[in-house]
């Protein structure tokens, strides 16, 4: 059996194709319709170096790795395509680390989900970005201070300072 991918000649036996017959390969009504009788083969003017590991998705027994080459969207329209099945594309989804967005449901009141939008996305206004600012300056401004706490000159200057009741002043 003869596959053309946009110019590409693929050969493979069918009983390979056929043992995924919920696929668009594997199916011999879905392929029916792109068969070239002039040809005596399948054109598909698809990607070619996808269709690379399509094919060995099938010859592999369901292996399917996306190349590192062709773009993951790219990859996914093709796997979308040749209908390999909602698993197979859960499972390349899953190997490419891609997680699916959740909507975050806001407080119902009118002032908790100001506060809410005020502290978790400080581009919602200016207020929020002021309230953002001051807290991270708040922040650098405490790390700071603990990091000068551990300086050898102040640590042994200010040393007992509290314990020794004598000592009043700091000079």
């Amino acid at each position: 059996m003869t596959i053309n991918i946009s110019g590409n000649r693929f050969q493979t036996h069918l009983s390979t194709l056929e043992s995924y017959p919920n696929t668009l390969l594997g199916n011999r009504h879905k392929r029916q319709h792109y068969w070239n009788s002039q040809e005596n083969e399948y054109f598909f003017d698809r990607h070619r170096a996808c269709f690379e590991s399509i094919l060995y998705y099938y010859q592999s027994n369901g292996r399917l790795q996306r190349p590192d080459s062709v773009p993951l969207e790219t990859f996914l329209e093709e796997v979308s395509f040749f209908e390999l099945g909602p698993q197979v594309y859960a499972e390349v989804r899953k190997n490419e680390n891609i997680i699916e967005v959740t909507h975050i449901e806001l407080p119902k009141t009118v002032w908790r989900k100001y506060i809410w939008l005020l502290l978790e996305y400080p581009e919602h206004s200016i207020i929020a970005r002021i309230f953002y600012t001051i807290s991270m300056l708040f922040n650098i401004l405490s790390c700071v201070a603990l990091a000068v706490e551990t300086l050898p000159y102040l640590m042994s200057k200010y040393y007992g300072i509290c314990s020794n009741p004598t000592n009043q002043s700091l000079s």
